[in-house]
């Protein structure tokens, strides 16, 4: 190769690196990780446990989410609705009922769509449609895996 063939060379060869690495910096400040916030919240009531079940149930509709599984025996409800267009993430609202000495616990997760950072009060939407079907609902405070009342 001649001397002037090397300068061009080596002119494209830093070119290419600076292209490369301006793409790369371009791809990476275009992704970012958002991370989901979940809401969880915990009530009690004396009610019994089907009837609890039952209200949690039609308490879904009312906030405009739909069962996706359910199973009564383990007291598991996920319901969920999906985000924007056919095939989005969906949101999930995780429900479980148990009983503990002799009150009926209702403890409630709300997942966000993968990718949504912001809570949008799902949770506290539901407990308050839940709340017009079992009015003594009561606040549950978690302390230690232990379970106290508020």
């Amino acid at each position: 190769m001649t001397n002037h063939t090397m300068i061009i060379v080596k002119k494209l060869n830093k070119l290419s690196v600076i292209v490369i690495t301006i793409f790369a910096i371009l791809i990476t400040g275009c992704s970012s990780v958002q991370t989901s916030t979940v809401q969880t919240s915990t009530v009690k009531t004396s009610s019994d446990y089907r009837s609890v079940w039952q209200a949690c149930i039609n308490s879904l509709s009312d906030i405009r989410l739909a069962a996706i599984s359910t199973d009564s025996t383990s007291g598991l409800i996920t319901a969920g609705q999906a985000a924007s267009g056919k095939k989005a993430p969906v949101a999930r609202l995780n429900i479980r009922i148990s009983r503990e000495s002799g009150n009926t616990l209702v403890a409630v997760e709300y997942v966000p769509s993968p990718g949504t950072a912001e809570d949008d009060g799902t949770a506290d939407r539901f407990l308050k449609a839940l709340k017009q079907r079992i009015p003594n609902l009561e606040p549950v405070i978690i302390n230690n895996s232990e379970k106290t009342a508020k």
